[in-house]
């Protein structure tokens, strides 16, 4: 009997902390080391998560493809399709970890569609909440092995879950 309480009680606690446990929590981790990038090295094509693409053009021009919110906006569960502009703010100062970066600054509008993410709802989406017809993202540059990669965080700041975007195969741009 004794045997059987043991090893419930042994179950449960292994269920309920991996449950409760985060599973890509990234809170206590120092951010990517800050790039100075340059228009010509981040023209081109990006390839990230299930299908979505960024594409910068030089002049400024943005066209995106099943590009999913940033931070609370991805908890929402849209995906956008469309284009719009895009400029680099260089670093003028000291970021919260004592870093300078410089930003990619993304404005977009829906033009063709904007669909619901195939994955169940989170905890706190709004499973009414409409898709904005215009969004900002601000993308952040980060070098792994010899290669940019561009990335924003997802849900809740706090957690600071990464969305990487990888270069294209295809790639256009620079690097």
């Amino acid at each position: 009997m004794a045997r059987l309480v043991v090893t419930v009680c042994v179950a449960a606690f292994a269920v309920l902390g991996t449950a409760c446990a985060p599973v890509w929590d990234h809170r206590y981790e120092a951010k990517p080391a800050p790039v100075r990038v340059s228009a010509a090295a981040v023209t081109g094509d990006w390839e990230g998560w299930l299908g979505s693409r960024i594409s910068l053009r030089s002049g400024g021009r943005a066209e995106v493809t099943l590009l999913d919110g940033q931070e609370w906006g991805f908890d929402d569960g849209w995906r956008m399709t469309g284009s719009g502009r895009w400029r680099i703010e260089k670093a003028t100062g000291d970021d919260a970890d004592g870093r300078r970066r410089d930003e990619i600054h993304m404005t977009i509008t829906a033009e063709s569609f904007v669909m619901r993410r195939e994955s169940p709802p989170m905890p706190d989406q709004d499973p009414f909440a409409k898709p904005p017809k215009t969004y900002e993202w601000v993308i952040d540059v980060a070098k792994k092995d010899g290669e940019l990669n561009l990335y924003f965080l997802t849900g809740d700041p706090d957690v600071r879950d990464y969305y990487v975007l990888r270069p294209s195969r295809e790639r256009t741009g620079g690097v």
